[in-house]
């Protein structure tokens, strides 16, 4: 079976061979994953419907499940490409090197993670100027 996501509302392959990434996942992510899964072992599909036969829809899973809990928590977000952003950001803030994190985003270059989906914001430029290294002798 060759390797299908779920592109602009319908099923679809995927563009090329880098769309396809198994990135490691902690234990206990794994195990949620699987649980979801094992509602309907038989689907071809790893987020499906209530009946197991088709994808869920994004937009219906981006209001029913992940706008709720960023509201919770105090997120701003405005929909899935925001969580490639927010990734991208987050792993170079963390030090991640920039290979890595474009190999996650699934790109060949490095530069369209940088370029496209880092975002330099004020709290990045505060903590460059306040490092010890930075202040005056």
């Amino acid at each position: 079976m060759s390797s299908q996501g779920f592109i602009k509302g319908k099923a679809d392959s995927l563009k090329n061979s880098s769309s396809e990434r198994r990135p490691p996942l902690s234990e206990s992510l794994v195990e949620r994953v699987n649980a979801l899964r094992s509602r309907f072992p038989n689907s071809e599909w790893m987020f499906c419907s209530e009946t197991g036969t088709t994808p869920v829809n994004p937009g219906n899973a981006l209001k029913r499940y992940i706008r709720p809990v960023v509201k919770g928590l105090g997120i701003s977000h405005g929909g899935w490409h925001d969580l490639r952003h927010t990734l991208t950001t987050t792993l170079r803030r963390d030090g991640v090197d920039p290979k890595i994190v474009s190999g996650i985003l699934g790109h060949r270059k490095v530069n369209i993670a940088l370029d496209v989906y880092d975002h330099a914001t004020a709290q990045d430029f505060r903590q460059s100027l306040e490092r010890p290294e930075n202040a005056a002798a």
